[in-house]
C-alpha cells in the first residue's frame, strides 16, 4: 500500500461479507502479535495452578521457585510440565549433577513425567514425536519446541539452518533492529490509544477498567508512584474490595455526554478541564478583578469541601 486508500494486498474484494471479516480478523490478529510483548506462558501455568478453588485463596506453593524456597547462586533447571506448581529447581536440590542437553526434557517427578502435558508446542502435549526449535530459542514468542506435525512440516522435509516458528519471531530475529522496535512501539502506543478512546466514546466500563490495568505497569516503569497508587486503589476496588454498589459506579459512571450525542462520551477527567477553561475564561471577563492570590484562595476552600465530602463518602462505603 502506497496511500491509506489503497487495497490491501490479498484483500478478498469480490468475495462475501463473511470472508472479508475474516481476512480483517487474521490481519488483526497477525498485527497484534507483531507489537504485543507475549506473557511468560510458564509462568501463568505455574501461577493458575497455584490458585485453589475457593476464589483470592492462594496455596503455599503459589509463585515459588524451587522446593527449598531459598535464593541460591547455582543453575537451576526447568521441570517441562506445564502441569508443575513450581517450575524451577536449583540442580543440587533436585539431585542434578549437570544441566542436561538442550533438545532433552527433564521432568521433577513422576506425577509431571505422566501428566501428559508440556510446556512447549502449540498443542502443550507430549507425543512421541520428533520435535523442532524456533531460531529465537528462550525468545520464542511462542512455545520455543514444536512438534513438526503440530506445525504442518514433514518429517523427511529440508529446513533451514535456522528455523522460525513465525514471521513475528523471524523479524525480531534482529534484535538490533532499532528501526523495528521503533516500530513496534508506535504501533502499540497507537493501537492502545485508539481502543482507549473507543472504550471511553462507548462508555464500555469494563474495557476502560482493563486500559487501567495496563496503565499500572506504565505508571511503574515511568516512575509516577502517585498514579501507580490511584490505579493499584481503584482496580482493588472494582476487584472486590470495595461494595458492589461502589464497584459498579467505578466501572460505569465514567464517563460524560455533554452533547447527548450516540458515541460522544467523554472522559470526566477532560470534563474538568472544561470547567477549568470555562472559569479562565470567566476571570477574563473581570478585568482584573480578581487577583491571582483570591482565585487561589477560592480553589483551595473548594478543594477542602471536595476532600471533606470524599473522606465522608468512603468513610461511609466501609472504604
Amino acid at each position: 500500500m502506497h496511500a491509506i486508500d489503497d487495497m490491501p494486498a490479498g484483500f478478498p474484494a469480490y468475495q462475501p461479507v463473511k470472508a472479508q471479516l475474516d481476512w480483517l480478523h487474521q490481519l488483526a490478529q497477525e498485527v497484534v502479535e507483531f507489537c504485543w510483548e507475549t506473557p511468560d506462558n510458564q509462568g501463568i501455568a505455574i501461577a493458575a495452578k497455584s490458585f485453589v478453588e475457593e476464589p483470592g485463596d492462594i496455596s503455599d506453593d503459589a509463585l515459588a521457585f524451587c522446593s527449598c524456597d531459598n535464593e541460591k547462586d547455582e543453575d537451576m533447571i526447568l521441570c517441562c510440565s506445564s502441569t508443575c506448581k513450581i517450575g524451577w529447581y536449583h540442580i543440587s536440590c533436585v539431585g542434578v549433577l549437570e544441566l542436561p542437553s538442550i533438545d532433552s526434557t527433564w521432568y521433577c517427578s513422576e506425577a509431571c513425567a505422566t501428566s501428559g502435558r508440556s510446556i512447549y508446542c502449540l498443542c502443550h502435549r507430549t507425543l512421541d514425536e520428533e520435535m523442532i526449535q524456533c531460531g529465537r530459542m528462550q525468545n520464542c514468542r511462542g512455545s520455543e519446541w514444536y512438534h513438526m506435525s503440530c506445525k504442518g512440516i514433514q518429517p523427511q522435509a529440508s529446513l533451514p539452518e535456522t528455523w522460525y516458528c513465525g514471521e513475528v519471531c523471524r523479524l525480531e530475529a534482529g534484535s538490533d533492529d532499532h528501526m523495528l522496535n521503533h516500530t513496534k512501539a508506535l504501533m502499540w502506543e497507537g493501537l492502545a490509544h485508539i481502543t482507549r478512546k473507543m472504550a471511553v466514546r462507548e462508555g464500555d466500563g469494563p474495557a476502560m477498567v482493563d486500559d487501567w490495568k495496563s496503565d499500572v505497569l506504565q505508571f511503574w516503569r515511568g516512575k509516577h508512584p502517585k498514579y501507580l497508587m490511584i490505579a493499584h486503589h481503584f482496580l482493588a476496588c472494582v476487584g472486590g474490595f470495595a461494595p458492589p454498589n461502589i464497584q459498579h459506579n467505578f466501572v460505569w459512571n465514567r464517563v460524560a455526554n455533554p452533547k447527548g450525542k450516540l458515541g460522544g462520551n467523554i472522559g470526566l477527567d477532560l470534563c474538568n478541564e472544561h470547567i477549568n477553561r470555562d472559569f479562565k475564561e470567566m476571570l477574563g471577563y473581570s478585568n482584573g478583578k480578581y487577583t491571582a492570590r483570591q482565585v487561589l484562595q477560592g480553589v483551595l476552600r473548594c478543594r477542602g469541601h471536595l476532600e471533606k465530602l470524599s473522606t465522608t463518602f468512603f468513610r461511609k462505603s466501609g472504604l
